[in-house]
Formats: C-alpha cells, sequence, structure tokens
C-alpha cells in the first residue's frame, strides 16, 4: 500500500458551489493524479479524506469504513 497526500482548497458558498444540504456543512476541492495503472480496464484504487484542523485536530473520513474508490472501466469505442 502507498499513499500520497493531495491539498484540497475551500469552497466557499454561493456561486458555482451549490451544496445540496443547505450549507449545513463545509465543502472542498480536491484533484487526484492517478496512476498509469489505472489506464487498464478492471483497475481500482482507494481512498479516505484526512482534514487537519489547526495544529492538533486531525479528522478522517473513509467513507464510513469503505473507503472511496475509483474503477477504470471499459466504455467500449463507438461504432460508426
Amino acid at each position: 500500500m502507498t499513499y500520497h497526500d493531495h491539498p484540497a482548497a475551500y469552497l466557499a458558498p454561493g456561486g458555482t458551489n451549490t451544496r445540496y444540504d443547505g450549507g449545513l456543512t463545509d465543502a472542498f476541492t480536491f484533484q487526484l493524479q492517478l496512476p498509469s495503472v489505472m489506464a487498464l480496464a478492471g483497475s481500482h484504487l482507494e481512498f479516505s479524506v484526512r482534514f487537519i484542523a489547526g495544529s492538533d485536530l486531525t479528522f478522517w473520513d473513509s467513507n464510513f469504513a469503505n473507503n472511496y474508490a475509483v474503477d477504470c472501466v471499459d466504455v467500449g469505442r463507438p461504432t460508426t
């Protein structure tokens, strides 16, 4: 197992940031650089999210202990 930290940015309410919970939670955005092996159909990547508040508070979100997942699937090529 390997890990990489990726920074996230806070999404302020309003503008193009539409929140489905009415603003009851904070929202963040981040981008993952997927490894090249993810280009293969059947590849699977799991991740969780860590949030550090201040210098001594750490929060983890692991999708209720299931981890978040990205799966690569072959959708085929369109036929002409």
